[in-house]
């Protein structure tokens, strides 16, 4: 769909709403395709937890911010660092606040 020059025309013309429901079904379909949950797995299962230990292990790292995994968190790792995922801003209206001192996670309007 990407290559086709017809396909992307077609697409543009597509009103935003349908657009971004094509979007997300397709994301969704090659997610669970590849055994990607939608459910928070565990730290031991999850890839952005085992590369943040993975990176911690070799230096300090305070904060590790991650989009893309539509799952809103934040979490204190065993290594002093703070991993936070921002979730889905569009279902969720999920985001990061950084005060100078302090990342904080918030949801919400």
């Amino acid at each position: 769909m990407f290559r086709s020059k017809f396909l992307r025309k077609l697409y543009s013309a597509v009103h935003p709403a349908i657009g971004v429901w094509i979007g997300h079904r397709w994301s969704l379909n090659s997610r669970l395709g590849k055994g990607i949950s939608l459910e928070f797995m565990g730290e031991e299962k999850e890839d952005l937890f085992r590369y943040s230990k993975r990176i911690l292990e070799k230096e300090k790292i305070d904060y590790f911010i991650y989009g893309h995994r539509h799952l809103p968190m934040m979490t204190n790792s065993e290594l002093g660092s703070v991993i936070t995922i921002l979730g889905d801003w569009i279902r969720g209206s999920s985001y990061a606040v950084w005060d100078g001192n302090q990342l904080e996670l918030k949801t919400g309007e």
